[in-house]
C-alpha cells in the first residue's frame, strides 16, 4: 500500500470550536465519513457532556469511534488506535474520504507518533506498586526505582505520582530500565507511515470561545447531564478514574457528593473548559504543522468552500 493510496485528515480543534459541524460539511461534500478521535465519545452512554454527534448527524454521514466500550471498561489510546487501524484500512479498501476529528490530544497524537509499545502491566504488578503507595507514598516509590534504574531516571518528572507509579510498574514489569524502555520506544515505527496526512486546527477569539462554552455548559445541564453522570456511575464509571475526572463529569461528580452546590456547578464546569482549552492549544501548536491553525470569526461556523489543509508527516 502506497501512499497515495491512503489520505489521512486529521481535523482537530479546542473544545466549543464547531469541529462537528465542519466534519459533517466536509463528510457531505466528499462523500466521505467521519472517525471520532476523543477519549470520552468512545464510551457508551456519555451523550450529553462529551458532546457526542447526535442520531440525526449520525444518520446524515457515518461515524467510527462512537460507543465503543462500557463505562466500566477502560478503553485506552492503544485500543483505540487498534480500531482506527481498521476503520482507516477499511476506508481505503472501499476508497471512501476519511477524517478524523477531535480535541483529544494524546488519542490524536497516536496518529502522527508512536504513543504505545505494547508493553502490558499486569494487575499483580499494578497492585504491587499501589500497595507501595499506600505504605510508603512517593519518596517509597522513587527510593524502589532509583535502586531497580542504575543509569538514572532521564526525565522522569519525579514529582508526579502517576508518572513515577507508570514508570516503576514498566521497569518491574520489563525487567529493564527507563533508559532501555525509552530507546526501544524510540525506536518504533511511524504510525500510518504510507499515508499522506492533512491536517488543519480550529480556533477562536477568547472571547467567542467563552461565550460558547457558557452556552454548551447551560445546554449539557438543560439536557440531562447530571442524570448522565449519575447513571454512568451506577454503571461502574467509579472504577475508572480517567472517566470520573473528565471535564465536566468531574464537576457533576463533585455535585453529586455533596462538594458543589447547584450554584457553582455551572461556573465549576465552564472553568474547567477553559483550562482544557489552554491545554489544547498548547498541544495543537506544537503538534500539528505551521499554519494549520484556522482562526474562526464569532459568527462562522460553516467551513470555507475549500478547506485549507496543511500537509504533515
Amino acid at each position: 500500500m502506497g501512499a497515495s493510496d491512503c489520505q489521512l485528515r486529521l481535523l482537530g480543534g479546542i473544545t466549543a470550536s464547531g469541529k462537528t459541524h465542519w466534519a459533517i460539511a466536509w463528510a457531505k461534500e466528499n462523500y466521505g465519513e467521519i472517525l471520532c478521535c476523543d477519549s470520552v465519545t468512545c464510551y457508551q452512554g456519555l451523550d450529553v457532556g462529551s458532546a457526542k454527534p447526535d442520531e440525526q448527524e449520525r444518520a446524515e454521514i457515518k461515524h467510527h469511534g462512537i460507543n465503543l466500550a462500557k463505562v466500566s471498561e477502560i478503553f485506552g489510546v492503544g485500543r483505540y488506535h487498534d480500531y482506527a487501524r481498521q476503520v482507516v484500512d477499511q476506508a481505503i479498501e472501499r476508497s471512501v474520504p476519511l477524517v478524523a476529528v477531535g480535541g483529544s490530544g494524546f488519542f490524536m497524537e497516536g496518529f502522527l507518533r508512536p504513543v504505545v509499545d505494547g508493553l502490558e502491566v499486569s494487575q499483580t504488578t499494578r497492585k504491587k506498586v499501589d500497595k507501595w503507595f499506600e505504605e510508603e507514598g512517593l519518596e517509597g516509590c522513587l527510593v524502589r526505582l532509583e535502586k531497580i534504574n542504575p543509569s538514572g531516571l532521564g526525565s522522569l518528572d519525579c514529582q508526579n505520582q502517576a508518572r513515577v507509579r507508570r514508570a516503576l510498574e514498566r521497569c518491574m514489569q520489563s525487567g529493564k530500565e527507563l533508559v532501555d524502555i525509552r530507546r526501544e520506544f524510540d525506536a518504533l515505527p511511524t504510525p500510518y507511515a504510507e499515508c499522506s496526512k492533512s491536517m488543519i486546527w480550529l480556533d477562536r477569539e477568547n472571547e467567542d470561545v467563552e461565550r460558547r462554552i457558557e452556552r454548551r455548559t447551560e445546554k449539557m445541564l438543560g439536557n440531562g447531564m447530571i442524570e448522565e453522570t449519575q447513571e454512568a456511575l451506577s454503571q461502574g464509571m467509579s472504577q475508572h478514574p480517567s472517566l470520573t475526572n473528565a471535564v465536566g463529569y468531574r464537576e457533576v461528580r463533585l455535585f453529586l457528593e455533596g462538594e458543589l452546590n447547584r450554584a457553582e456547578l455551572k461556573s465549576a464546569i465552564a472553568g474547567a473548559t477553559r483550562k482544557l482549552v489552554s491545554k489544547q492549544r498548547k498541544w495543537f501548536r506544537n503538534r500539528f504543522p505551521v499554519g494549520s491553525r484556522f482562526l474562526l470569526k464569532p459568527e462562522q461556523e460553516a467551513p470555507p468552500k475549500e478547506i485549507p489543509w496543511i500537509a504533515g508527516t
